[in-house]
């Protein structure tokens, strides 16, 4: 059985990591997994670009400048990523070069692969779910909008108040291009595939709900004063995590940390520190309130990951919405409390008062008493205990292989012969 993952990248975004470490993890199980990427940032001989390398940064902006040029007419837009999948890039010729039985979509956009190209892949195929947009009219999170599960158009994403819009012609497209795919999805949480079933497109189709992976011998709790001491943090403080890639997405809710931060208690002792890590909003401020702040910036491996979480007493995670996010299993698995929404793997993880702290949606007041009960208890080894436990027993990619390698072989059993 020789699976074909394909994904925009490698390493750029908790999409691309995921579906990376499900690649290796395979590979560690003997399965015959290839990994072919848009974009490749690690060193592996594993993974290999769909498009030649000479060149590569130049045709990928191409590709994202093709894929945008439908919005031209939609100069109200919201701020937000929109993806069309209109142009054929070329992938699918080196996709079928690959002779795969089975194709493992992951994050695709940008340009990577047309939505008619995926109709013309011939095999069986999975979909990781990483965010909507594999059942959307071309929005990534819909908001609250929900007309996904209709047929889309008046699309707010767009500023559009057409019943007939670009976001209707990308639904109906794919609805046409992808009628009778074999197809199983996917999704890193229960919030997601909720969505996907109530989907317009999706509904119909099987979907199966893994956590984001994590290999718990990287992402485990380190010595927290060594953890400090490498990363430059007070030792003495009471350390508050906050890590997105993008921290400047409304959706990833750093608007609602500030107000959390700004107004909290802390218990008496705890003399609390803000560090964060990821590419910040403009003018992100070095105090919120009583709250002095550390940006790291972006860190660039898992292991520099696993130190911060290490480090920290309390990660916050204020996601309006979210498919993961990737840093709740993460902080978990270093035996790291989360606080934070009801959203996405959050919801599916986070035990009130266990292992963290669940807030009403979306109340910054509900945030900043999840951080003092934590900050509290930040010395009490059964709360690091139970948030690894909860981490390692959900997303511990080695465990996920045979419900992988099952999921391949039942979709490969139902194909039709040639």
């Amino acid at each position: 059985m020789r699976i074909v993952h394909v994904s925009e990248s490698d390493l750029h975004g908790g999409a691309s990591r995921s579906a990376y470490r499900v690649h290796c993890a395979l590979l560690a199980a003997g399965a015959d997994s290839h990994f072919l990427v848009g974009q490749k940032l690690s060193s592996d001989p594993t993974v290999a670009e769909v498009f030649p390398a000479r060149g590569a940064t130049l045709r990928r902006r191409l590709r994202e400048r093709l894929d945008a040029w439908p919005l031209r007419h939609y100069p109200d837009r919201a701020g937000i990523l929109f993806s069309t999948a209109w142009a054929s890039s070329g992938a699918r010729r080196t996709i079928l070069s690959a002779a795969p039985d089975l194709v493992h979509l992951h994050w695709i956009n940008h340009g990577l692969l047309a939505r008619r190209d995926i109709a013309r892949l011939e095999v069986p195929l999975v979909w990781s779910l990483w965010d909507q947009w594999p059942f959307t009219g071309g929005c990534h999170y819909s908001g609250s909008c929900s007309r996904y599960t209709a047929g889309c158009g008046a699309c707010p994403a767009l500023g559009s108040t057409a019943e007939k819009d670009l976001s209707a012609d990308v639904l109906s497209a794919k609805r046409r291009a992808w009628r009778g795919l074999r197809l199983e999805t996917v999704a890193p949480s229960r919030w997601l595939a909720d969505r996907a079933r109530a989907s317009n497109l999706f509904g119909a189709v099987p979907c199966t709900v893994l956590a984001q992976p994590i290999d718990p011998a990287v992402f485990r709790p380190l010595p927290r004063d060594q953890a400090r001491m490498l990363l430059g943090l007070d030792p003495s403080a009471a350390l508050i995590v906050l890590g997105a890639d993008a921290l400047g997405e409304r959706r990833k809710g750093f608007d609602l940390a500030s107000a959390a931060l700004a107004t909290a208690v802390f218990p008496a002792g705890a003399e609390p520190l803000l560090f964060t890590f990821g590419d910040l909003p403009p003018k992100a401020p070095d105090r919120l309130g009583a709250v002095p702040v550390r940006h790291l910036g972006r860190l660039r491996d898992e292991l520099t990951v696993a130190l911060a979480f290490s480090a920290a007493d309390v990660a916050l995670v204020p996601s309006r919405e979210d498919a993961g996010p990737q840093v709740t299993v993460e902080a978990l698995a270093c035996g790291t409390p989360v606080v934070g929404f009801p959203v996405g793997v959050t919801a599916d993880l986070v035990r009130h008062e266990a292992n963290g702290w669940l807030a009403s949606s979306f109340d910054p007041a509900g945030l900043a008493a999840g951080l003092r009960w934590a900050l509290a208890r930040r010395n009490d080894p059964a709360l690091r205990t139970a948030a690894r436990a909860a981490a390692v027993a959900a997303a511990d990619v080695h465990a996920q292989v045979p419900e992988y390698l099952s999921l391949y072989r039942r979709l490969l059993a139902a194909a039709p012969g040639p």
